[in-house]
């Protein structure tokens, strides 16, 4: 089935499917979307260790060959990158079932730079990220084009999330200034009927939401 949103960008990424994968990695003309042909892998990571509480997940554990789209992301730089600086990514997203977060994966993948951000949940308002409730700085491991590494962050002390109350997860290059990271957040692709949030900061204009089909691959786990 074909994804309603950015069919243009996954083209484009079928396009350049026969060249190397991170050397074809390339930016929809806004910058908001990177995109480069998915790596192949005989076997595919676990997200999530075996018995861990699920808040809420967008992750494909039931198909069999990859837990995200690899090939496509939402654009992550810090400040110090000459071409499309200091854009930020976020999604939204709610619990069914109110509970104590106490750890963040995410599908964020590393291009280039000192392969740090920060990973942070906010409260929602009028449908962007509002205030911060917690943020923790983190390596980013697994390069971007390749499945299906994720990275992790722990909410030390845990954070009460409310049942059917939006929240966001906001990643960002970290604190510095001239941060130089470059990465791309890959996309979840388990729901290709209903539309959610996800967000866009360009170099700290202020946050701009759009409905998606594909929004940033996550999980949120706790108690």
């Amino acid at each position: 089935m074909m994804l309603r949103t950015h069919r243009a960008a996954l083209l484009a990424a079928l396009c350049l499917a026969a060249a190397p994968a991170l050397a074809a990695t390339t930016h929809s003309a806004d910058g908001r979307f990177t995109y480069a042909p998915p790596a192949r892998h005989g076997t595919v990571a676990a997200a999530l260790p075996a018995g861990t509480t699920v808040l809420f997940s967008n992750f494909a554990t039931a198909y069999p060959n990859g837990l995200y789209f690899s090939g496509l992301g939402n654009t992550i730089t810090g400040p110090g990158v000459p071409l499309n600086p200091g854009i930020a990514s976020a999604a939204q997203f709610t619990v069914s079932k109110g509970g104590t977060a106490s750890g963040v994966y995410a599908a964020i993948g590393l291009l280039s730079g000192n392969a740090m951000i920060d990973l942070a949940i906010y409260t929602d308002n009028g449908g962007v990220p509002g205030n911060l409730l917690w943020s923790s700085e983190t390596k980013v491991r697994p390069p971007f084009g390749t499945c299906c590494g994720v990275i992790k962050a722990t909410i030390s002390g845990g954070l009460p999330l409310t049942a059917n109350t939006p929240y966001w997860l906001v990643a960002t290059a970290d604190a510095p200034v001239h941060s130089n990271f470059n990465g791309a957040w890959s996309v979840s692709t388990i729901n290709q009927v209903t539309d959610v949030l996800a967000a866009t900061n360009f170099n700290g204009a202020g946050w701009q939401s759009y409905p998606t089909n594909t929004p940033p691959a996550f999980a949120i786990t706790g108690e």
